[in-house]
């Protein structure tokens, strides 16, 4: 039977949190992206009492940023807010520094998050126009405190065979030839290549997969709802691309756990990826069967209706597979 693990609240690597002091952050200074590329580089020039300074000077506009973040610190660094981290010592500044490091590593993992945004609301070049970033900060300052990300999985030996893909231990089988192949050449396929590229998998072929459901919970979907009964359209558009967009980062997130874990085995530098029911030719209707394994609704609360169709509605659902690394 399937191994079952709930996370409530999921909360690994992307933190719904994160968002609105990301997203003020990035609109009082459009180039935060670029500028906190740089920021890894900084260890290798403070080796020196001066290079110390000019580090620490470089991260001065980020701290506020990077100390607010609610992420797993370095052990027994001192407080990105330190009032003098010149001060500390060659010790204490190195923990310090590989404390911002790690921070503005957080910062990027959450970049997937506005690229979603950015595909839902159509803005156009590197940042959104004052009026959607205002928009956008007030919304998620409204919404941000009442998210709640939950998921499931389930860790199951399957088989892949023509155009199906078996799980014998829970009676259940997937078709479509998109998605066998799209696991077994995430598991088979040459390294260099992506996934699509064709797989021979005529001969029955055996992995473990995980069979996910996960959800942001119905806040946006409601408030979205509300705001088109009163005709605020503008309104009801963001909240639902910002609820759509936390739903697949959620998604993004567990996937993420489930490689860092190494939930599914897997060679050193293996990659998770995931893909969601109703892709290519894979049936909405088999929706069912993920349920009939998971069952969400008494575990996160996501109902199936009469249409497959998942309630919440900002809830994903599908499998997640392993990929040897490329390089």
């Amino acid at each position: 039977m399937a191994d079952i693990r709930v996370f409530d609240p999921l909360r690994d690597t992307i933190v719904p949190e994160n968002y609105l002091p990301i997203l003020r952050a990035w609109r009082d200074r459009p180039t935060l992206w670029a500028d906190l590329m740089r920021v890894p580089q900084f260890p290798a020039m403070a080796t020196t009492m001066s290079g110390r300074i000019m580090a620490a000077n470089a991260l001065k506009p980020f701290l506020p940023l990077l100390a607010s973040l609610a992420r797993e610190r370095v052990a027994g660094a001192p407080p990105l807010d330190h009032p003098n981290p010149i001060g500390l010592g060659a010790e204490g500044f190195r923990l310090w520094l590989e404390d911002a490091v790690a921070a503005s590593l957080a910062v990027k993992a959450h970049r997937p998050f506005f690229n979603e945004l950015r595909s839902r609301t159509g803005w156009k070049g590197i940042s959104p126009d004052a009026v959607l970033l205002d928009a956008l900060v007030e919304l998620l300052a409204e919404v941000t405190p009442h998210l709640k990300p939950r998921g499931v999985i389930g860790i199951v030996d399957a088989e892949l065979s023509g155009g199906e893909v078996r799980m014998p231990s829970e009676g259940r089988t997937f078709h479509g030839a998109n998605i066998v192949k799209f696991f077994a050449a995430a598991a088979k396929a040459n390294p260099d290549e992506e996934y699509d590229v064709e797989v021979d998998v005529q001969a029955p072929y055996s992995m473990r997969i995980a069979v996910y459901c996960v959800t942001a919970g119905d806040e946006c979907e409601e408030r979205a709802r509300e705001a088109g009964e009163r005709k605020e359209a503008y309104r009801a558009l963001l909240l639902d691309a910002i609820g759509s967009s936390v739903a697949d980062i959620v998604a993004l997130d567990l996937t993420l756990h489930v490689e860092r874990a190494r939930l599914l085995g897997g060679a050193d530098g293996s990659v998770a990826r995931k893909l969601s029911v109703g892709y290519g030719d894979w049936p909405l209707e088999e929706q069912r069967d993920i349920f009939g394994i998971l069952d969400p609704k008494s575990r996160i609360g996501v109902e199936l209706n009469e249409a497959c169709l998942m309630i919440p509605e900002k809830s994903v659902s599908g499998l997640i597979g392993m990929k040897r690394k490329s390089g």
